[in-house]
């Protein structure tokens, strides 16, 4: 540990009770002195955090500044600017479209077979969520998972966030920068949607121009096609992890949300598909 980090984590830990505490669905985030503390779960959370925060930099691409790491805490620069709220983000979403297209252009070095890895942390969640989730949705379920599963064609490799919503982008001075790159990974350029779409299918307030207007950003930089199998597909994959996550007790329960989730499951909530439909068919016109 350098003397920096020494001096700022002693400084944090004899200060923790002044400092202001960020939302986190798992993880502990506090800000003192213009950083950022975010104390991980899960140490290999924390190394791939500080791995692509590493990597991104030397590139620079938008993302926090990493300081250093000290045990189970990565501590970064404060960006001053804007989190970017769920219920504020129409006017962003363009723009937003245009931070992912430039996070998959980054160039990779790695490959790695993506549908191995899904296929591993699919088996994985299917025996946790076994003996916890009512049996119709654990069946009918998995019964399509694994028919998705075992056809699924990967559409680009790329570097993925897994995770991006609006509250994990910080607007600043004109710049977007994306933030909780813990899941960060080398995988299938699509399931990058998978989060955001899931926001605008959830959220009664977003409507099909702000679907359009994320696919527009996107597509102002690099050409995308929006397959509804690939979108069903990941939405119900993403809605079973979630819903175990809950009745697990591993993230909190949230009972508006939770029932969203098992809607999902059970194919009784879906705006998206319909606009992925309407999207398409006006640009083959």
């Amino acid at each position: 540990m350098d003397n920096k980090v020494e001096q700022l984590i002693n400084e944090y830990e004899k200060n923790i009770e002044n400092t202001k505490e960020h939302f986190s669905y798992i993880n502990s985030v506090r800000e003192f002195n213009g950083y950022i503390f975010k104390k991980m779960r899960h140490k290999e959370y924390l190394e791939n955090e500080e791995k692509w925060l590493k990597k991104l930099m030397n590139m620079d691409y938008c993302v926090p500044k990493l300081i250093g790491v000290h045990n189970n805490i990565i501590i970064t620069e404060k960006i001053d600017g804007e989190t970017i709220r769920d219920d504020k983000a129409q006017k962003h979403l363009y723009n937003i479209g245009q931070l992912i297209t430039n996070l998959h252009n980054v160039p990779i070095e790695q490959k790695e077979d993506w549908k191995k890895r899904l296929m591993l942390k699919y088996i994985k969640l299917k025996e946790s969520a076994k003996d916890i989730m009512e049996t119709n949705i654990f069946e009918s379920t998995t019964n399509f998972l694994e028919q998705c599963l075992e056809n699924i064609k990967v559409s680009n490799l790329c570097i993925v966030h897994k995770d991006i919503r609006p509250e994990n982008i910080i607007f600043s001075n004109g710049k977007y920068y994306l933030i909780d790159l813990e899941s960060m990974c080398i995988g299938d350029r699509d399931y990058d949607f998978t989060r955001i779409l899931n926001l605008l299918n959830q959220k009664e307030f977003y409507c099909y121009e702000d679907f359009k207007n994320l696919i527009d950003g996107y597509r102002s930089i690099k050409d995308v096609d929006i397959k509804e199998e690939k979108w069903q597909f990941y939405n119900r994959y993403y809605a079973f992890r979630l819903y175990s996550r809950m009745l697990s007790g591993e993230i909190d329960r949230d009972n508006k949300y939770e029932k969203y989730l098992k809607d999902v499951l059970l194919d009784k909530n879906d705006r998206v598909t319909d606009w992925i439909k309407k999207y398409n068919v006006e640009e083959s016109l």
